[in-house]
């Protein structure tokens, strides 16, 4: 807009505009802004890479003092080059999950549950041959019963976003909340599996224990962390007793005396029902383990592997992040057993050595009293929209007690790799 000798206000054509142009250069110009403009007027997503670079470069050769102006700039062409977003979200690399799957999941009809439990088995006596009238009874067995309570423990994931934020975005927002709600409650569940612990005073020092920066910062260690929900693995090995520093053995022959600590009831297992399991480190598998003499990875499981032909067993394949097998028993690798443990095997916030963990999956088990359900809530008031989901189930042995002698887990800690 311009204001003329007279007074009058009127317009003054500009580059890309004028119908008259002046020079072969902004002739050319003018086509090119033109094409960009009816090409990205017919797309959903502008994005013309080519014809900016075809603009930038008619600026760049046009009169000196525009092509010195002309820039990825405010105010000297920044305005003509558009930023455009993808519509596709990037996501750092992230951990394989599904160590918890291998553990049986059964129904809970309420929130409190109990279970009859049977400890002991009844015994044969030789009975004697009756030799007079009201001969002497059969010797009787004792039957020892108990009882044991579950509760299952409610475990919930809640975030909250903008109303206007979510509806403007480029990305489907709410698929995208799904899927790290699902990883959430993945990432959970294996990390109870491996370290959870319901004593009074977690085992680990979680209060600073962000595993693999997985979780944050904040939060850690409070009555809420979700590593109070169950008696993860390495907790009961802990209490068992069944522990073993193997910072001098680690070799196969190692490993089977770690094995050994296990209850003889557990060894038929090897090569019926491949119930018995190792969970180990990313670290330490690739550091150590790979070298074990007795380690057959999935790479020799050919037509004629004894793998195949035998060894297997009852097996109905690979658990989630199997690599091999260790005398017959599945190796699985979890993010969730890491390398910064103290010589102790418990996390103090300094140390570098891993913990492995061996234990019959069967002996172990999920309860489900809900599961996961996802509920959205607008608040109208604020403009927002909250996302919860939950789950209420627990992680258990179904030996009667922690203190049982059914030892069902052991663990070879002080390992390094």
């Amino acid at each position: 807009e311009v204001v003329n000798a007279r007074g009058g206000v009127g317009w003054r054509h500009g580059l890309l505009d004028d119908p008259r142009p002046k020079t072969e250069w902004q002739l050319e110009v003018q086509q090119i802004a033109n094409q960009r403009s009816i090409v990205r007027a017919h797309m959903n997503d502008p994005y013309t890479p080519y014809l900016d670079e075809m603009l930038r470069d008619a600026m760049s050769s046009g009169p000196e003092i525009l092509s010195r102006i002309f820039a990825d700039n405010a105010g000297s062409g920044a305005e003509w080059i558009p930023n455009n977003t993808f519509a596709e979200l990037e996501r750092e690399m992230q951990f394989q999950t599904g160590a918890h799957s291998v553990f049986a999941d059964r129904p809970m009809t309420q929130s409190a549950m109990k279970l009859p439990y049977q400890e002991g088995n009844l015994r044969p006596y030789i009975g004697a041959v009756p030799t007079t009238n009201d001969p002497a009874n059969y010797t009787l067995s004792d039957r020892t019963t108990r009882e044991n309570t579950l509760s299952v423990v409610t475990l919930a994931v809640a975030t909250q976003v903008d109303r206007d934020a979510s509806e403007d975005s480029i990305i489907a927002v709410v698929p995208e909340i799904s899927g790290d709600i699902a990883r959430a409650f993945s990432f959970g569940y294996d990390d109870i599996v491996m370290n959870g612990d319901t004593a009074g005073v977690h085992q680990d020092a979680i209060a600073t224990w962000n595993t693999r920066g997985i979780w944050g910062a904040a939060g850690l260690g409070g009555a809420d962390d979700h590593r109070h929900a169950g008696m993860g693995l390495r907790a009961r090995a802990q209490n068992l007793g069944t522990n073993v520093d193997s910072t001098a053995a680690q070799t196969s022959a190692g490993f089977r005396t770690v094995m050994k600590t296990l209850g003889a009831e557990y060894f038929s297992k090897m090569n019926t029902t491949g119930s018995l399991k190792w969970f180990v480190s990313p670290e330490f598998f690739l550091g150590t383990m790979l070298g074990f003499t007795d380690l057959i990875t999935w790479d020799q499981a050919g037509p004629n592997a004894t793998i195949l032909t035998g060894l297997l067993g009852g097996r109905k394949g690979p658990s989630p992040g199997s690599v091999g097998f260790l005398y017959n028993v599945e190796v699985i690798l979890t993010p969730f057993l890491t390398a910064d443990l103290a010589a102790t095997g418990l996390y103090t916030g300094a140390g570098a050595t891993n913990t492995a963990v061996v234990c019959d999956v069967d002996d172990f088990e999920w309860r489900t009293r809900l599961g996961l359900q996802l509920e959205t809530d607008t608040n109208i008031r604020n403009n927002t929209v909250t996302t919860v989901a939950r789950t209420r189930r627990l992680f258990r042995t179904k030996a009667n007690d922690t203190t049982s002698n059914k030892d069902n887990v052991a663990t070879a800690y002080n390992l390094t790799s």
